[in-house]
């Protein structure tokens, strides 16, 4: 409950903040204005009663005809286009005078209306005051008994309708969504160059060398955050290639005295110290070669292309095939997709699982998969398998599940963990997991 108040992102929080904001604006706003109207029906009430006071006292000494004139006066008088009054004299009680047409009773007027109506703290006549809607209208009503035992009954009809003050209220809630909704842009706006900043870090930490340059835009806070990051990635390739020179020299000037110390092992007497010094010399060469194949796998300058994968499979087993080895293809579950990749890389990749199904099962299958969460290459075989929890371990360079140091049945190490950084590269993802019915399945999955 409490991460549904509250959301976990900053996006969420700043929508809820920006709501919660408007809410509090609108319900004061709306206080504010109910307040006003309600003091403004008020001070309306009490001026009626003023009124009502003079007329009740020019009209109580008067005959009918005299009250009947006055009272088409003060209609005339009082008829105006944003508002008119209207005076009727009643033989009884003005209730039914009030009811027709109008909804609720009508409120008994407070103790200073009594004050209006008699200043000088003489008798009060009964009278009646309060608001009330006839029709779609509001208005004010207000019955004074006069001396003869009938009634002054004045009613004050505003121009406005409660339709009118409906359309009011609705113009109140429509500003609040317009408001809502251009904040809720301007924010979406802002965090989405949050997200661009936070989905631009996250390949970078990936892949240095085939992140793009993060934009530098947004709000000040983000251009320089973006800043920063651009600056560290151009520290970072730096570094990166200064890493490759140093290979590139390490892998030309290792070259030479490996060959010479190969020669003269040859050379060596007698024949199982030849034997030795040569199977050494084969592991440290080996090594070297794999060392810095580990290293390059990291970066690349080969571009992306679109690929049909179908066709990179089939030429990848038609290679194996025409070597005599026994590399099979899942013909009953191929269909042809194509991904933007390096092939070069993404060859790299597959050789290496390849090669690590032949080397402990003796063959390997290859096929396609598609699911809900993406489609790719798999590459089964049906060997010993990896433990479980080792799964995740074999991808790290230089571990290996066999704790011996032969390198025959242990390996280097190396090759899953060249394969993982291939698939990087080709903008893929390697997954290891057990089959169920025994051995490995390596899967290169691109995402949908």
């Amino acid at each position: 409950m409490k991460r549904l108040l509250w959301p976990d992102s900053l996006r969420g929080r700043l929508i809820i903040l920006a709501l919660f904001c408007l809410v509090l604006f609108q319900a004061v706003n709306t206080a504010t204005l109910f307040f006003v109207q309600h003091q403004q029906r008020e001070h309306r009430l009490t001026l009626l009663a003023s009124q009502a006071a003079e007329w009740y006292t020019i009209l109580n000494g008067k005959d009918k005809a005299q009250q009947e004139e006055i009272l088409g006066t003060l209609s005339s008088l009082y008829n105006r286009k944003d508002w008119r009054l209207d005076f009727a004299i009643v033989p009884t009680f003005p209730d039914a005078h009030f009811r027709p047409g109008t909804e609720g009773p009508i409120v008994h007027a407070p103790a200073l209306f009594a004050d209006v109506l008699a200043p000088e703290g003489g008798p009060v006549p009964p009278f009646l005051a309060g608001f009330t809607r006839i029709g779609e209208r509001q208005g004010l009503q207000l019955a004074v008994q006069l001396n003869d035992g009938r009634w002054l009954c004045i009613t004050r009809h505003r121009a406005a309708t409660l339709r009118q003050e409906k359309l009011q209220h609705g113009v109140f809630l429509a500003e609040f969504l317009v408001f809502f909704f251009i904040m809720f842009c301007l924010l979406y706006r802002e965090t989405r160059q949050l997200e661009k900043l936070r989905v631009g870090a996250e390949q970078f930490g990936e892949s240095p060398e085939t992140a793009q340059k993060l934009p530098e835009e947004g709000c000040r806070e983000i251009r320089e955050t973006a800043q920063s990051l651009n600056r560290m990635r151009g520290r970072v390739l730096n570094s990166i290639e200064e890493r490759d020179r140093m290979l590139s020299a390490l892998r030309h000037d290792l070259r030479t005295p490996l060959t010479r110390l190969q020669l003269w092992a040859e050379e060596a007497e007698p024949e199982d110290v030849r034997d030795r010094l040569l199977e050494n010399g084969r592991q440290i060469q080996a090594l070297v070669s794999q060392s810095i194949e580990l290293a390059s796998s990291l970066s690349t300058t080969e571009k992306q292309v679109q690929m049909d994968i179908a066709a990179f499979v089939e030429s990848v087993a038609d290679d194996y095939a025409e070597e005599g080895r026994n590399v099979t293809l899942s013909s009953t579950e191929l269909f042809s997709f194509t991904v933007r990749t390096r092939p070069t890389c993404l060859r790299r990749c597959l050789s290496n699982l390849i090669e690590n199904s032949l080397k402990y099962a003796g063959s390997a299958e290859i096929a396609l998969f598609r699911d809900h969460e993406g489609l790719g290459i798999e590459v089964r075989d049906s060997g010993p398998g990896i433990p479980e929890n080792m799964l995740e371990k074999v991808l790290e360079p230089w571990f290996r599940v066999e704790n011996s140091r032969n390198r025959e049945t242990g390996g280097s190490g190396l090759g899953l963990a060249i394969a993982k950084n291939m698939a990087t590269l080709s903008g893929a993802q390697l997954l290891l997991e057990n089959r169920a019915s025994g051995g490995l399945c390596a899967s290169i999955r691109f995402t949908a």
